[in-house]
């Protein structure tokens, strides 16, 4: 399981988001191409939120 982890790490860096982000989205049981599969949606999805014609901020208290 170590590898996975190393794996999935290397791809949350890659991507600039958090080894959570990716292993929330995951099913119990995944391969290798489920997290490549889920990693191109999240960097898909990061392209489409900075191609928005508005800025995304969140707002802190």
């Amino acid at each position: 399981m170590k590898s996975v982890d190393k794996y999935i790490e290397s791809k949350a860096v890659s991507l600039g988001i958090s080894v959570n982000e990716i292993k929330n989205r995951l099913s119990e049981t995944y391969t290798f191409t489920d997290i490549d599969n889920i990693c191109e949606n999240l960097r898909q999805y990061k392209i489409n939120i900075n191609n928005l014609p508005f800025s995304s901020n969140t707002i802190s208290k």
